[in-house]
């Protein structure tokens, strides 16, 4: 008969856990230290690689004001409830407004992470359903550029990473955390880490759907483990789609989210099967003012009405300019030679874009603190409900799981 091998148990403990290695991740287990306590992350993949901070593309919001000085955290607030559908949780939003500025600065002065002026301020730029211009940028790489200066901080820090690590449970007894029981992939080994404080960073559900612009981590896995540990969660029913995430042809090694620069950067053309510019005639200004929403809800009407191309989507394309001008363009961030290289020519190509599932407004509830009602289990990042209500302004992604990882970790 076989003889079955007995995984080993590895045991250790920590004062504070992460669960989920990404930007809120990072951020709370570099703010946790700061306290002088141990802290270790957990990651079900590689950190630094895995998760969605590292696709974030563009916008990382801020009311800095250097671009336009009338803006203000004030504003940014406004604008976030507005789109919001106002059922934010309005303190949360409050917190996130105000405090997005400074986590920003802080992250550019460790790591050099945004793109500067002349002047050494750093560069602004517009996003639709702002007021006014306060995204940062680096590029079409703002994630990587965050997620890279927090890893390497989070090394010189020499905190404690498991990577490739699955969770299947949160230890606890009469509703207070104890520990995290999980499993080493690589190592196979059975872990079993105690804490006094579990913070989860593991963010949203989006390959729950068909198309989605999200990574393949992005499961859930966090929510499912804090519900069953006793949190409470909310505003499961909001989920965000992108409203033009590249479906053919195939795109290699780049962001889906790719065409929104044909939309933005040069005004491109989208329309339906019967040549019809939808969004054109329902909304003339639809290139900087039509939100993600309104832009999803459209093309989605005109797939369902079988006006749709023959991959599920609706094309865009930028034939109506020249040559030179698509090649100039697009040399922002090496677009146009990367599509190149995997067989994309703008210059002669049309695009499918199709509506992708994109981030989850629901999540854990938490409160002030970002803790919830199972004591010492504390949320960050997408994995919490509230800052965004029922709709997320782009570029309010990438700077909220700075400001939520700090303030859980604190």
């Amino acid at each position: 008969m076989a003889m079955v091998d007995v995984p080993t148990i590895k045991e250790a403990y920590y004062d504070v856990i992460i669960v989920g290695g990404g930007g809120a991740g990072a951020e709370a287990a570099l703010s946790a230290t700061n306290e002088g306590v141990n802290v270790a992350i957990v990651e079900k993949g590689i950190f630094g690689s895995s998760g969605c901070t590292v696709l974030g593309a563009y916008s990382c919001n801020a009311a800095l004001g250097y671009k336009d000085p009338k803006d203000s955290p004030e504003v940014h607030f406004e604008d976030t409830v507005r789109e919001g559908r106002y059922i934010n949780d309005q303190k949360l939003v409050e917190i996130y407004t105000e405090e997005a500025p400074k986590r920003i600065l802080e992250l550019h002065k460790i790591g050099h992470v945004f793109e500067e002026t002349e002047n050494g301020k750093l560069k602004q730029g517009m996003m639709p359903g702002h007021t006014y211009p306060r995204a940062v940028f680096r590029d079409f790489h703002t994630g990587k550029a965050i997620i890279s200066a927090l890893k390497r901080e989070v090394i010189n820090k020499k905190i404690d990473v498991f990577n490739e690590c699955v969770i299947f449970d949160i230890l606890t007894i009469d509703n207070e955390i104890y520990g995290i029981l999980g499993y080493d992939l690589k190592k196979g080994e059975i872990i079993i880490l105690n804490c006094k404080a579990l913070i989860i960073t593991t963010g949203g559900c989006g390959q729950l759907y068909l198309h989605t612009t999200t990574s393949t981590d992005n499961t859930g896995d966090g929510l499912a483990l804090a519900y069953l540990a006793g949190a409470e969660l909310m505003d499961m029913e909001f989920v965000q789609f992108y409203p033009t995430a590249q479906c053919y042809p195939r795109l290699i090694g780049m962001n889906p989210t790719f065409p929104a620069w044909l939309r933005i950067n040069t005004g491109a053309r989208l329309y339906n099967s019967e040549g019809v510019e939808f969004m054109k005639e329902k909304m003339p200004d639809w290139r900087f003012k039509a939100t993600r929403d309104e832009l999803a809800q459209t093309i989605y009407t005109e797939i369902r009405e079988g006006r749709g191309s023959p991959h599920g989507g609706v094309y865009i394309d930028v034939l109506h300019l020249s040559e030179k001008e698509i090649e100039e363009a697009y040399s922002f961030a090496n677009i146009f030679e990367d599509l190149l290289k995997i067989g994309i020519d703008l210059r002669k190509d049309t695009i499918e874009t199709t509506v992708a599932s994109h981030f989850f407004m629901g999540g854990i509830k938490v409160n002030e603190k970002f803790s919830t009602c199972v004591n010492g289990l504390f949320a960050a990042g997408e994995a919490i409900a509230g800052i965004h209500g029922a709709n997320r302004l782009g570029g309010n992604a990438l700077s909220e799981i700075l400001v939520t990882g700090y303030e859980a970790g604190k």
